[in-house]
């Protein structure tokens, strides 16, 4: 009845397995870093844009007043 296991095949069939979850894992942490630093990046900037037209505004009501 279990002659027809092929045990080695089964281990390497879940080393590959655990190895592929742990790459996906890998993949899915280094997706997430882009993410978040693609987030973190668009508010730097939104907020950097924010604060140069307003000290350019304050810049511009301070020269003519």
């Amino acid at each position: 009845m279990y002659e027809d296991r092929n045990l080695p095949h089964a281990e390497s069939t879940a080393g590959n397995i655990a190895l592929s979850g742990v790459s996906q894992s890998a993949e899915r942490d280094k997706d997430w870093h882009d993410n978040v630093n693609t987030l973190v990046m668009r508010n730097v900037m939104l907020w950097g844009s924010v604060f140069v037209s307003c000290g350019l505004i304050y810049l511009l009501v301070k020269l003519v007043a």
